[in-house]
């Protein structure tokens, strides 16, 4: 048997090692067929499950102190927690965080149990995860999408080794976006509503999403009945928890309280700011410097992510809305307000890697963009999540974490300059119709 030459192996890895469509036809045997559908479940489940008794962040601990709290008290009196305890969590992340504390305690004082508190939110991710996974697939029918979505490497670190729930509001909103553009708008309202009351980073959607709506809705008689869904929705969620709790606003408050809790231009996350202003004998960089001796840090940084926000405003206004825009556009928006916003968390990139995967293309760029982000990501979650707190936080690794930030702004750099290519493109094919 002749063995491959070192050019076609370099041509290999080069073209088609890490390039989707060169897999076309096992993705699509094994999204497609029932058998080989349940063996791709099972090993996405297990490259989850690997990591569900793993200590995880701190912010882990942060839940289970929660937790402890949740256990004595009835379900909608949650923001009756000690106001030093800084409970800031929406009320579908409240319930959720109740549901999993009571099955916990099933076993006695199962809550200190070390590893449970940890794997049940694990779990409940998993749950809620693999419920969003089957509604898309079944609304989308498209193989790779769902294919990237089984294997997303960001979904499993932020979601299994870090052990956070971003990956609920994220799919929770895409489900609102595929049924909107599906003309479903009940189902849009719901799925909307839902997203709203488990995380603050939801409202970040809501100017581009309310602009497509308008800009795409059937008739008014579905905007109607879009938005009445997602009032109620939210407005059922919330209602119980201001009844039930000693403050009326509370629940209301968090909402609009977190942003400004960690008052920082950024936390950890290795964007521009990260790269210009990071020092390493400061754990974050401060928030009200001057920049240029004439404005702080933080409303220099608010109004840099006000212009991208403003500019994807108008080019959404003068494209052809198809679909592919409309997740293209979302993409732009995540990678944009990970880059520029101030007080900004390493795993706050985690949107992007959803939306990107439905803009999913058969070029080169497509899939070394994705890869490489990715590894960034890791790199993030690596430095934010461990070197920069234990005894590992040297300057090589501090230093390695500036280099980082100045490349990813590189690479955004190139995105956006690349996606608004395709956008204007799009702009002009609309003004010739």
């Amino acid at each position: 048997m002749k063995l491959p030459s070192s050019l076609e192996i370099s041509n290999f890895i080069r073209f088609n090692l890490f390039n989707p469509f060169f897999y076309k036809d096992k993705i699509s045997s094994a999204v497609d067929n029932p058998e080989q559908f349940k063996k791709a479940i099972w090993i996405a489940v297990l490259l989850r499950f690997m990591w569900f008794f793993f200590i995880g962040h701190s912010d882990l601990e942060i839940y289970k102190y929660w937790m402890i709290f949740l256990k004595d008290l009835p379900i909608f009196s949650s923001y009756n927690i000690p106001t030093y305890a800084e409970f800031d969590v929406l009320p579908l992340t409240a319930i959720i965080l109740k549901i999993v504390t009571s099955i916990i305690e099933l076993i006695p004082n199962g809550i200190n149990i070390p590893g449970f508190a940890y794997t049940g939110i694990r779990f409940a991710n998993l749950l809620i995860e693999a419920g969003c996974i089957y509604l898309l697939h079944k609304e989308l029918k498209n193989p790779f999408i769902t294919f990237f979505l089984l294997f997303n490497p960001a979904s499993i670190l932020d979601g299994y080794l870090w052990g956070q729930m971003d990956v609920t509001y994220t799919l929770l909103f895409v489900l609102s976006l595929v049924y909107f553009l599906g003309r479903k708008p009940l189902l849009s309202g719901l799925f909307i509503g839902l997203s709203i009351a488990f995380k603050t980073q939801t409202l970040l959607f809501l100017p581009l999403f309310g602009l497509i709506i308008l800009i795409r809705k059937e008739n008014w008689a579905s905007f109607f009945r879009l938005v009445s869904v997602a009032l109620i929705i939210t407005s059922t969620l919330y209602l119980p928890f201001m009844l039930g709790g000693k403050e009326f606003w509370a629940p209301v408050m968090v909402s609009f309280t977190a942003y400004g809790r960690y008052d920082f231009i950024s936390v950890n996350a290795l964007n521009i700011w990260w790269g210009m202003f990071a020092q390493y004998d400061l754990q974050f960089p401060d928030n009200h410097a001057l920049v240029f001796g004439l404005i702080s840090r933080r409303h220099f940084a608010l109004s840099c992510f006000a212009v991208v926000y403003s500019l994807i405003l108008i080019k959404t206004l003068k494209i052809k809305l198809n679909n592919e825009n409309i997740f293209r556009l979302f993409s732009i928006l995540c990678f944009s307000y990970f880059m520029l916003l101030p007080e900004m968390h390493e795993r706050y990139l985690y949107p992007f890697f959803i939306f990107y995967v439905f803009v999913l293309r058969k070029d080169k760029t497509w899939y070394v963009l994705f890869w490489l982000v990715n590894a960034f990501y890791a790199f993030n979650l690596l430095y934010g999540g461990w070197l920069a707190w234990s005894g590992l936080r040297t300057i090589t690794f501090f230093n390695i974490s500036i280099v980082a930030s100045y490349v990813i702004f590189l690479v955004w750099m190139y995105y956006i300059f690349t996606e608004m290519r395709v956008l204007k493109t799009s702009s002009q094919l609309k003004n010739q119709e």
